[in-house]
């Protein structure tokens, strides 16, 4: 069903004066986006979350790999942030959790290391390559709405193991009832304390914000 979107949707394209692409040139394409999200995976981990949260949306925005201005992450109490979309106006809360002593390891918002694709299957000769990209996509997708949304539980779970994690900020936007109802299932599968924070309009922390920020870390310590 989603590659005859694909289909339909390239046919649409191709009526309003669009070309469609032969595989030499899309495969070509692939590899670039390949070698582009691999560039960004080198770098993710030696960046601050700020920085890497601005690269990634430039990425994501534009295409574009920024070279980092420094690389120096924050050492402290590691921290996930899951959750929903997080907006260039909002990553002061990234600057926040480091100024009480965290540093946050894991992005798992939108758009973060969970739209960031594996490396595109070897060995894939003699097939399409729209069928290689819509088999990529559809089988890496991570997204709450999922159902079961077990995929996401493991792609969390290996990365909270790997780094060590201690703590969950779970961001949910005001209305997002399916972020919402993961607290106490997050908790349950992780055995984590998870702090649940509702976005902000044109922010990223309140006051308050900081003040339970403060007090998760404490009981963290």
């Amino acid at each position: 069903l989603h590659r005859n979107e694909l289909d339909r949707l390239g046919r649409f394209l191709v009526q309003l004066g669009g070309q469609s692409p032969a595989d030499e040139r899309l495969e070509t394409v692939l590899l670039d986006w390949d070698r582009r999200r691999q560039r960004l995976r080198e770098l993710l981990p030696q960046l601050g979350a700020r920085q890497a949260a601005e690269i990634m949306m430039a990425f994501f925005e534009h295409g574009v790999v920024s070279e980092p201005v420094s690389s120096a992450p924050w050492q402290g109490v590691p921290l996930a942030i899951v959750g929903g979309p997080l907006l260039r106006s909002q990553l002061d809360l990234f600057d926040a959790v480091e100024s009480i002593g965290d540093r946050v390891v894991l992005n798992a918002t939108e758009p973060g290391e969970r739209y960031l694709l594996p490396p595109l299957p070897s060995g894939s000769a003699g097939r399409s390559p729209l069928d290689i990209l819509t088999d990529h996509y559809f089988d890496h997708s991570v997204d709450v709405l999922h159902r079961p949304n077990s995929r996401l539980y493991d792609w969390i779970g290996a990365r909270l193991t790997q780094r060590r994690v201690r703590g969950i900020v779970l961001w949910v936007h005001v209305g997002c009832d399916l972020w919402l109802a993961e607290a106490a299932s997050l908790r349950e599968a992780f055995g984590l304390p998870v702090l649940l924070l509702d976005e902000h309009e044109a922010r990223g922390t309140s006051p308050r914000d900081l003040t339970r920020l403060g007090a998760f870390v404490e009981a963290l310590r």
